[in-house]
């Protein structure tokens, strides 16, 4: 069954890697994980922004949150409590995501890095699904 709230996990993935439309078609969650891989790709290129990048970070992790807060409501109030919140999955996704585009600009689709990459962030991309699996069915809950 699609949750009609929270992006697919390949939704989220097309978004992350670059391929991000912007048509709101899997709502803000996907347009947040974009905007967050392209702040850990700048991150990366400049050092001296850290402070300045994480912080812009954080308030989209807070907007994610927020957001999900709101839209996606727990109606099982014995439901386990997920112990790291939407956005901040997200933002590790979003990481992941910018490793593998830095990798393959780099090393190429073949290359060790880009395939050591691409496994964390399809690991990642595990943990999303499981965790709006969970809370689809009720068994899990984000607050």
């Amino acid at each position: 069954m699609r949750n009609l709230l929270l992006a697919t996990k390949a939704e989220l993935i097309v978004a992350l890697c670059g391929s991000f439309s912007g048509d709101g078609s899997c709502g803000p969650l996907c347009r947040e994980a974009h905007s967050l891989v392209q702040l850990h790709r700048r991150r990366r290129s400049q050092p001296l922004s850290c402070s300045e990048i994480d912080g812009r970070r954080a308030e989209i992790v807070a907007c994610i949150d927020e957001w999900v807060t709101r839209a996606a409501p727990c109606r099982n109030g014995s439901a386990r409590l997920h112990p790291e919140s939407v956005g901040m999955l997200i933002d590790r996704m979003a990481a992941a995501a910018a490793r593998v585009l830095d990798a393959l600009e780099r090393d190429g689709p073949a290359g060790t890095e880009t395939h050591a990459a691409w496994v964390r962030l399809a690991e990642l991309e595990i943990q999303y699904g499981d965790l709006v699996a969970e809370v689809t069915d009720g068994r899990r809950r984000l607050v």
